[in-house]
């Protein structure tokens, strides 16, 4: 990799990701925090009083509601969670079908198996209830 700069390498090495995406995110956090301590610097100055409290919580919680609002609900983070979504369910299904293809490999009972063989039971439970009954009135 002689010529790459240590991002380009990066880049190469994590397909898919988005380092840019990663640093807005961190520069928001940052806005946010910042934010949040001239808030309680501004409050510090009025003194401790539990009014002074109930500023800073007010004041906090309108700046991460601005901040989740803004960055939450933005089209880049929904469609960055829906490419996950979909990628997790994705795996997940690959997965389940892994699964029962092991199953059926070693033997051993699926979910659906199981439930088949139980309805079998059942049903053999109730013709011997019947044939009882059925000895019973004779």
């Amino acid at each position: 990799m002689a010529g790459k700069n240590s991002t380009e390498q990066e880049k190469t090495e994590f397909p898919g990701f988005q380092f840019d995406e990663l640093k807005k995110f961190f520069e928001a956090c940052a806005e946010f925090n910042m934010k949040v301590m001239n808030a309680g610097m501004n409050l510090c100055k009025e003194g401790v009083e539990q009014d002074t409290y109930k500023k800073f919580l007010n004041s906090w919680q309108d700046a991460l509601a601005d901040f989740l609002d803004k960055h939450l609900r933005s089209p880049a983070f929904c469609n960055k969670l829906a490419q996950d979504m979909t990628a997790s369910l994705f795996f997940k299904k690959h997965l389940d079908e892994m699964m029962l293809t092991s199953l059926k490999n070693l033997k051993l009972p699926s979910r659906e198996d199981l439930k088949e063989l139980f309805g079998r039971i059942d049903s053999l439970e109730e013709k011997i209830d019947q044939i009882l009954e059925n000895m019973e009135k004779k």
